[in-house]
């Protein structure tokens, strides 16, 4: 992560998310995820990075959501759960997020965590909000 204008301190940018993450802001917790997800300005900690994305999931952030169900659906960080996954692409994808609907997509096509249609699998999963498949 970069400034514009600043120097670069990747020390200053750890404290900064850490700090925005503690008073709730799924953004931060989000972006913090993928800060221990990555290994950028912090040690690399595939388990803060699930604890991190599922504080911001919780909050409705939808990249947060694809972000956990791919560690659910690769054990990344957790105990794989297919089914886990899916639920998780699910609420994003509800939110017209591309990456979710693709996600589900898959799922629907290898059955993973869901029963198999390919159907489903074939239209990309495309969701609105308030209407579910």
């Amino acid at each position: 992560m970069t400034g514009n204008g600043t120097a670069h301190d990747e020390k200053k940018v750890a404290r900064l998310l850490r700090r925005a993450a503690k008073q709730d802001l799924a953004s931060a917790q989000y972006a913090l995820g993928l800060c221990f997800k990555l290994g950028a300005s912090v040690v690399h900690d595939e388990e803060e990075a699930v604890k991190l994305y599922t504080q911001a999931a919780e909050r409705g952030r939808a990249q947060a959501q694809v972000n956990l169900g791919y560690c659910y659906e690769k054990g990344i960080g957790c105990v794989q759960d297919d089914a886990r996954a899916a639920r998780l692409f699910r609420q994003a994808a509800e939110q017209g997020d591309s990456s979710g609907q693709f996600a589900l997509g898959d799922c629907y096509r290898t059955g993973a965590g869901v029963e198999q249609n390919l159907a489903l699998a074939a239209l990309g999963v495309r969701l609105e909000k308030g209407r579910g498949v």
